[in-house]
């Protein structure tokens, strides 16, 4: 059920992400490091596809309740996020009970 979590926040974020800002996922991120996704720019050339915009970090949420909530997840993602590059990085948190997510930008 975890997995199953997890795959679908990533594939409700990337939609969320291309549809409400200019990024879009171009890389998966290596195991290990703090990002889930690195973005580029919608309308950026294909000459420069690995050219990173921006980094997406992404958690999901089976059913909210009190000790696990997503501004909780949200505070969790910023502390642990370490800077690469002047990235600008998008977290998006999903949640499944009712269900909802919210995106911030850090």
């Amino acid at each position: 059920m975890t997995r199953t979590t997890d795959f679908a926040a990533c594939a409700i974020a990337l939609i969320i992400v291309r549809e409400l800002t200019e990024f879009t996922a171009i890389e998966q991120a290596c195991i290990g490091i703090t990002i889930d996704y690195y973005l580029v720019k919608q309308n950026q050339g294909d000459d420069l596809i690995f050219n990173h915009a921006a980094r997406l970090e992404v958690s999901g949420i089976l059913t909210e309740n009190e000790d696990n909530t997503v501004e909780n997840r949200i505070r969790q993602k910023i502390r642990r996020l370490k800077p690469e590059n002047d990235l600008p990085c998008l977290i998006v948190v999903v949640e499944f009970g009712r269900p909802w997510a919210k995106m911030v930008e850090v």
